[in-house]
């Protein structure tokens, strides 16, 4: 159960008490400067998060990658 001052407070945080277009050009101008916002389930920020991830990506990508070159060989 949520209250009604709960839901405006959450709206103006998120700036959905904007209009559309106001909203849009926000969000592709925080884009533009790498701000993705904050995370809803961990509550850090959303390109720290991408970037805490990046190497464990790439390891299990180089290593997939050199598992199917090496069976491709057989």
């Amino acid at each position: 159960n949520i209250t009604e001052e709960s839901i405006k407070h959450l709206k103006t945080i998120y700036g959905l008490d904007k209009p559309l277009y106001v909203q849009y050009f926000s969000w592709i101008f925080a884009v533009l400067h790498l701000d993705f916002g904050i995370s809803f389930s961990s509550g850090m920020n959303v390109k720290d998060e991408i970037l805490n991830r990046i190497p464990i990506t790439l390891t299990i990508n180089i290593i997939s990658m050199a598992v199917i070159f090496i069976l491709s060989l057989k």
